[in-house]
């Protein structure tokens, strides 16, 4: 049986941040779960081809509010690239997933083994709890705690390969009526839920806010 390489591509990155002086980023990418996406796409570069792989990086909610849209997200997809990079394979997309808290040679030869993700599809209770520590992660404490009053529902949108879900957030009256008037607050809170519950196997088709029943 062939070892997963997952952890030598992981240590081989946060060494090379090491090297580059950023011992902050290093100790991100040390303590974070590396996946990879089944189907890598074939790229034409001068006479080769080589495989393009997408890998996400996940990480807590709390590194995710502090890393997204950074410059420092940037230097760790770079690094990445420059590991992934052989005669055989480039890296073709690199993205930043929350963690759920309740779950918890070169690359070219050794990227065939790894094994593609199998992490069972998130729950509601999952991804109502990942979203609230995001939302108290950006401080958003009014947030956080409407999401802890609400429910979640999830449900399948009907697409041709069965891969888009829509959730469902019941929220309470008076929560409702408030995140109703913010159209800044309603925003967040899809927003927060749809990165709870980003996956590289199911996509988020859309995020309904309602109104839970007396």
């Amino acid at each position: 049986m062939v070892a997963d390489p997952r952890p030598a591509l992981r240590e081989a990155v946060a060494r090379l941040l090491v090297a580059s002086g950023r011992d902050d980023l290093s100790a991100v990418v040390a303590g974070a779960e590396i996946e990879l996406c089944a189907g890598a796409e074939m790229w034409s570069i001068g006479a080769r081809e080589v495989a393009a792989q997408r890998l996400a990086l996940l990480v807590t909610p709390a590194l995710y509010a502090r890393l997204q849209g950074t410059a420092d997200l940037q230097a760790i997809r770079d690094a990445f690239a420059t590991v992934v990079r052989s005669f055989d394979t480039e890296l073709a997309e690199f993205a930043l997933f929350v963690s759920l808290p309740s779950l918890q040679g070169g690359w070219g030869h050794a990227y065939r083994s790894a094994p593609v993700s199998d992490r069972p599809e998130p729950t509601p209770d999952a991804v109502r709890s990942a979203a609230i520590a995001l939302a108290e992660a950006y401080g958003r404490d009014e947030d956080a705690r409407a999401l802890a009053r609400s429910s979640l529902e999830v449900g399948v949108t009907g697409d041709p390969d069965g891969s888009l879900r829509k959730w469902m957030v019941r929220l309470e009256p008076d929560d409702f009526v408030a995140v109703d008037r913010s159209l800044e607050r309603s925003s967040f809170l899809e927003r927060v839920l749809r990165i709870a519950a980003a996956g590289v196997t199911v996509q988020v088709g859309e995020v309904v806010l309602s109104c839970r029943a007396p």
